[in-house]
């Protein structure tokens, strides 16, 4: 009986990864190494279409291109909102150190 109300709890409330503000220089990170693996892929593809010219290789570098500026984005959202979930981190920090302790 005590299992069903803990797993009820667990699934109204997200985790905090989930969360925007929360864990921004983790999601950028792992935004990163994916940006660079695309961007890896790409170049590949690039120079082997320029030996090769076989049509799955522009294909290939077309995509990988496009997932690389897509995650380039990812990127830059997650780096943006940093100062913003560092303020917050700070002003709780304050509340709790002003409040009185009960």
């Amino acid at each position: 009986m005590r299992e069903q109300s803990l797993m009820a709890r667990d699934t109204r409330r997200p985790l905090p990864l989930l969360c925007t503000g929360r864990c921004e220089v983790l999601k950028a990170s792992i935004h990163g190494v994916v940006l660079g693996t695309a961007a890896l892929c790409a170049l590949y593809n690039f120079a082997a279409w320029t030996v090769r010219h076989q049509r799955h290789l522009a294909v290939n570098t077309g995509l990988y291109t496009a997932l690389a500026i897509w995650e380039w984005i990812h990127v830059q959202h997650h780096v943006d909102a940093i100062p913003a979930a560092v303020a917050a981190i700070v002003e709780h920090i304050e509340e709790r150190e002003e409040s009185p302790a009960a």
